[in-house]
């Protein structure tokens, strides 16, 4: 299971206060999704512990991504502050988007994938953007 399968950046269309986060499965059998949790973060730098308590819960049991298929996260608050989004696009201020995802796969082994990538743009290229996973404390990117 990889989040951030999709588009990794390009020109920004649409409403830039909205993120959406997509998984894909490139298992070969099903995963059995339990639990997730999805968050953003606006800061000059991530604390080093990621908290998840405010965003995490538990799934449906019917939440089953097949091979090569995608799930779609849900549950992100967008961003409604002006000024805080000017000053993420300006980059006086930083945007993360993190969380887990937490299944069971055909055998009924627990894992948890977790992911955190921070949102950049680009300073050569007005409003276009990318991801990157550079300055995220390892805690974040951790999984099972």
């Amino acid at each position: 299971m990889v989040p951030f399968s999709g588009n990794q950046g390009g020109p920004i269309t649409g409403n830039p206060a909205k993120a959406r986060v997509v998984l894909k499965n490139y298992g070969n059998t099903p995963a059995f999704l339990e639990s997730q949790a999805l968050g953003i973060y606006v800061g000059l730098s991530l604390p080093l512990e990621p908290n998840y308590s405010p965003f995490a819960y538990d799934l449906e049991p019917e939440n089953i991504v097949e091979p090569a298929a995608q799930y779609t996260f849900h549950g992100i608050r967008p961003l409604h502050n002006s000024e805080q989004i000017s000053a993420i696009i300006e980059q006086r201020t930083f945007l993360w988007v993190y969380g887990y995802v937490q299944y069971k796969d055909f055998l009924g082994a627990r894992h948890i994938t977790r992911f955190c990538k921070q949102l950049l743009f680009s300073t050569l290229k007005n409003d276009h953007y990318q991801f990157s996973e550079g300055a995220v404390p390892p805690r974040y990117l951790e999984s099972a």
